[in-house]
């Protein structure tokens, strides 16, 4: 519109003054103008508008997202997933949850400090309590930093996620972060964020299991 108007003065040449030009419109003229300024004026505050909205929404979307507690509700059949086995064979839920025990699928990134930390103890976890709860390691990074995350600890189940999927899936929202799953393949409890919190999931998941004298090492 700037260019098309630059190209009229130039063919035109630069006309009258504007107090000129509007001195010579006459009443229909005049009537123009006044409409053309008014859309102009609604045009510029109706993108206001539609910005502030926008903007609005999405603070309004935080924090209700904020106010929220994570993860699935209590009962809830834990949702199926499809990932690529790391270390140990099983790929699916249904897989990991063959033996009729509970389940804790612990979240992890190969990008998180606090998860990185725990996987030492997480590793210790797995080989003692293999008898009694299945822990399952679900990372989210690149698959080499993933292989060679699970080889150097020696974990015996890590399983990669090629996107965040099924971390959306059981509506987490920072890692790490552990969800216990019933004999059923059902949601226990509220997920569990932090190493600290972890382990006393897992201790959780170990008095459901039944009796036993095994000892879970602090992270």
């Amino acid at each position: 519109m700037l260019a098309a108007a630059a190209a009229l003065v130039l063919i035109a040449g630069p006309g009258p003054s504007v107090n000129g030009g509007l001195a010579s419109l006459h009443g229909a003229e005049i009537a123009l103008v006044a409409v053309s300024v008014l859309a102009a004026a609604l045009a510029v505050a109706t993108v206001q508008l539609w910005v502030d909205r926008r903007r609005l929404k999405r603070e309004l979307e935080e924090q209700i997202a904020a106010r929220t507690p994570p993860g699935l509700p209590r009962g809830t059949p834990a949702p199926e997933f499809e990932l690529a086995p790391i270390r140990g064979t099983a790929g699916s839920l249904r897989e990991l949850t063959e033996p009729a025990r509970p389940t804790v699928l612990v979240f992890l990134s190969t990008a998180c400090g606090p998860c990185l930390a725990m996987l030492p103890s997480l590793a210790r976890w797995q080989d003692s309590l293999a008898e009694s709860v299945t822990l399952a390691a679900l990372f989210s990074g690149e698959r080499e930093d993933v292989e060679r995350l699970s080889e150097d600890h020696e974990l015996r189940v890590a399983l990669a996620q090629d996107d965040t999927g099924t971390f959306e899936l059981y509506r987490l929202r920072a890692t790490p972060t552990a969800v216990l799953l019933d004999a059923d393949r059902l949601i226990a409890g509220a997920p569990a964020e932090g190493p600290p919190a972890i382990e006393a999931l897992v201790r959780t998941a170990v008095a459901g299991s039944g009796p036993s004298e095994l000892v879970i090492e602090r992270v």
